[in-house]
C-alpha cells in the first residue's frame, strides 16, 4: 500500500498539481459486480485503501479536495463500511440502480428501491458528509474500443465531419440520442426526486456531475443534456415546466 501511496503522490505532483483545478478524482477497486475479494467485503478493503492514501496526500496538501469515485454495484448492502471514509474526502457514487444512475434513461424499474438506497448512502457520515453523484443517461461509451486519452488535448474540439455524423439520422449516435431523449422526458422526475432526497439531508456538501459524450457543444446542445443541466440548477421546479423552458432554448437540438 505504501508503494501505491508514493505512486499516487508522485502522479499528482508531476501531472496535476500545477493545473489549478479544484481537486482530484479517482476510483479504486469498485468497478465490478463482485462484492467480496477473498471473502473480505470490497467496501471494507476500499475504505482502508483510500484512507491510507488520502491521509498521506493530505499531509502534504491539506487543502486538496479529493473525490473518491465508487460503484455501488460492488458495495450493495455493505455501504455501512463507507461511514469510515475520511470525512475530508468526497464520496462520489455511480451505478446505484435505475436512472439517473443507469446509462439507459429508460431503465426505471425498481426506482423506489434506488431512491431509498440514495437516501441511505447520502448521509453515512452525518453532518460531515461530502456526497457526490454521477448522472448518466447521456453517454453511450463503447467499452470494447474505449481508450483513456493520453497527453494534452483540446476538450470539445471536433471536426465538421464528426459533428455531421452525430446529426445524421441514419447513424448510430443520432438514434441513441433519440432513445435517450424520449426516456429523459418520461423519467425526468426520477432525477428530480433523487436530487431532492439528497438536498433535504442535513449534510456538509453535495456535488453532482453528469457523464456526457458525443455532446456536440460546438454546434448545439442535445435536449437531454440541457434538461439535465436545468434540473440540476432547479430541482424543485415542476418537471413539465422544466421541459417547456428547455424546449424553447434556441441552442437546444431535438433528435
Amino acid at each position: 500500500m505504501n508503494r501505491w501511496t508514493e505512486k499516487v503522490i508522485s502522479t499528482y505532483e508531476s501531472q496535476y498539481a500545477d493545473l489549478g483545478g479544484d481537486g482530484i478524482y479517482f476510483q479504486s477497486l469498485t468497478e465490478t459486480s463482485d462484492t467480496y475479494i477473498n471473502n473480505v467485503p470490497i467496501a471494507e478493503l476500499v475504505v482502508n485503501w483510500v484512507n491510507h492514501i488520502a491521509e498521506k496526500l493530505l499531509e502534504k496538501y491539506p487543502d486538496l479536495w479529493i473525490k473518491f469515485g465508487i460503484h455501488a454495484s460492488s458495495i450493495k448492502e455493505n455501504y455501512e463500511y463507507l461511514k469510515e471514509v475520511d470525512p475530508r474526502l468526497n464520496i462520489t457514487w455511480e451505478d446505484a440502480g435505475a436512472f439517473p444512475y443507469s446509462y439507459d434513461a429508460g431503465v426505471d424499474e425498481n426506482f423506489t428501491e434506488t431512491l431509498e438506497y440514495t437516501s441511505k448512502i447520502s448521509e453515512l457520515r452525518g453532518k460531515k458528509e461530502d456526497f457526490g453523484l454521477i448522472i448518466k443517461g447521456t453517454s453511450f461509451l463503447n467499452w470494447s474500443i474505449f481508450e483513456h486519452q493520453k497527453g494534452t488535448i483540446i476538450v470539445g474540439n471536433a471536426n465538421e465531419n464528426y459533428m455531421e455524423t452525430l446529426l445524421s439520422k441514419t447513424e448510430r449516435p443520432y438514434k441513441q440520442w433519440k432513445h435517450q431523449q424520449a426516456y429523459w422526458i418520461k423519467n425526468i422526475d426520477n432525477l428530480l426526486s433523487t436530487l431532492k432526497v439528497i438536498l433535504e439531508k442535513d449534510i456538509k456538501k453535495v456535488s453532482v456531475e453528469a457523464m456526457i459524450d458525443s455532446g456536440l457543444w460546438e454546434k448545439c446542445m442535445w435536449f437531454p443534456v440541457a434538461l439535465c443541466a436545468e434540473s440540476m440548477w432547479n430541482p424543485y421546479e415542476d418537471s413539465k415546466e422544466l421541459i417547456r423552458k428547455v424546449s424553447l432554448v434556441k441552442e437546444v437540438y431535438f433528435a
